[in-house]
């Protein structure tokens, strides 16, 4: 026990002096002793900027989208846990010598995020793999958004009619060469989702809208919707930011069957190079179970129904219906083809668009909008519904009839198959 004590106690200032410079020598060689580490994943932000210039992929704040592998040597104890995390690049814009300038990160351009590492004391060089910093002129232009067919199903009950406007523009700010490309390819899209409309959305607008488009039903995009995905401004979402887009909507056909109400006049048509053999004097329309004949002029007297138009059109057009039977055989049995036309279609357009910018519940800014007032998007839903319109002898059964040559006369009759 007392041998123990006198390595403790005997000449103790002499140790104590060895100790103290044991440490001193293990604090030197530890700090002299140098590591080297790569970091994958640095982020660089561009500092000082000029105004007229951009970068492609710049991100808020200055961020470049990329991000850049150092490798780095110093002080083994100051980046032997170093991680990505724990510093970033800064480079001054303002020092570089062209718009196309191949930089190189030296350790005062490193910024440490971490207080514990200084990268000017920690840190004795650095190295990485070729990195160019394209700066481009900064513009600010006008680039069209292209509204694209929605997506998805209407609500039931409904369907799709159209979308005013069928198109807007976005003004964008960025890099000269990405916006002329973006312009290139026709500009930005638009996809509307019809599964974000719900029925009670629409049953809602029709309580509220009665009259002559009691059918026909606006529903205007909320601004979470009008959105688009600016490619080089990291894919980000924007809100569109063009003064019509709050005009913007969606119009939706409550479906419903339409009785028509009135006989349809029925007509023959007599090709001239067929009419020394097929004319009206000796093949006139016979009256049958089908035909009626009131005041000289053939009429067709079944019930008859159609759907999927609105009830503004077929009052417009209701009374320029007719019949036409051609009187040119399809086969050795005779049988003549027939369709269903609209007289005047042209008028009667004007008529459509006319009316519909009269309804008195319509919105006044719609009345105001010079594209709303020109009629543009109506005078398309009339042509639209003209290739739509049908005619149905019950809600679910098309008109069909048999129109066939016989031996004095053409007669028609419904198709009873």
């Amino acid at each position: 026990m007392d041998g123990l004590v006198r390595i403790f106690t005997e000449h103790w200032q002499h140790k104590l002096l060895a100790l103290f410079t044991a440490l001193v020598l293990w604090i030197f060689v530890n700090h002299s002793i140098t590591e080297t580490k790569a970091i994958p994943n640095v982020p660089i932000r561009v500092i000082n900027l000029p105004q007229d210039k951009a970068i492609s992929g710049m991100l808020p704040g200055g961020y470049l989208k990329d991000r850049i592998a150092l490798t780095l040597t110093g002080r083994k104890d100051a980046i032997m846990d170093l991680e990505s995390s724990d510093l970033e690049v800064h480079i001054d814009a303002q020092t570089s010598g062209s718009d196309d300038w191949a930089v190189t990160i030296v350790k005062s351009m490193l910024v440490s995020l971490n207080p514990a590492f200084d990268p000017k004391r920690h840190i004795t060089h650095v190295r990485h793999n070729e990195f160019i910093l394209k700066l481009s002129d900064l513009v600010v232009d006008k680039v069209p958004i292209r509204i694209k067919h929605p997506i998805g199903h209407s609500p039931s009950g409904y369907e799709f009619l159209d979308i005013w406007p069928y198109s807007l523009q976005q003004t964008v700010s960025g890099p000269r060469e990405e916006v002329e490309q973006l312009k290139m390819k026709g500009g930005l899209k638009l996809y509307l989702d019809l599964n974000l409309v719900s029925q009670e959305q629409l049953d809602q607008l029709i309580a509220n809208h009665t009259g002559s488009h009691e059918d026909e039903v606006n529903y205007f995009v909320p601004d979470k919707y009008k959105r688009v995905m600016i490619p080089f401004e990291n894919s980000r979402m924007q809100k569109i930011n063009d003064p019509n887009a709050k005009d913007l909507r969606i119009t939706f056909l409550r479906k419903k069957i339409h009785r028509i109400g009135k006989p349809i006049p029925v007509q023959v048509f007599y090709p001239m190079k067929t009419s020394h053999i097929l004319n009206p004097n000796k093949y006139p329309l016979k009256e049958g179970e089908a035909i009626t004949i009131h005041n000289g002029i053939p009429y067709l007297k079944v019930p008859l129904y159609t759907k999927n138009v609105s009830r503004i059109f077929l009052d417009v057009v209701l009374e320029h219906l007719q019949l036409v039977v051609i009187a040119s055989p399809t086969d050795e049995k005779n049988s003549l083809p027939w369709s269903l036309e609209v007289i005047n279609p042209q008028q009667l357009e004007e008529r459509y668009v006319a009316l519909s910018l009269e309804d008195p519940l319509a919105d006044p800014d719609d009345r105001e909008s010079a594209p709303f007032k020109h009629g543009e998007h109506l005078r398309k839903r009339f042509r639209e519904y003209l290739f739509r319109l049908k005619l149905f002898t019950s809600p679910n059964k098309p008109l069909e009839l048999k129109a066939s040559l016989e031996e004095d006369s053409i007669e028609v009759e419904l198709n009873k198959r």
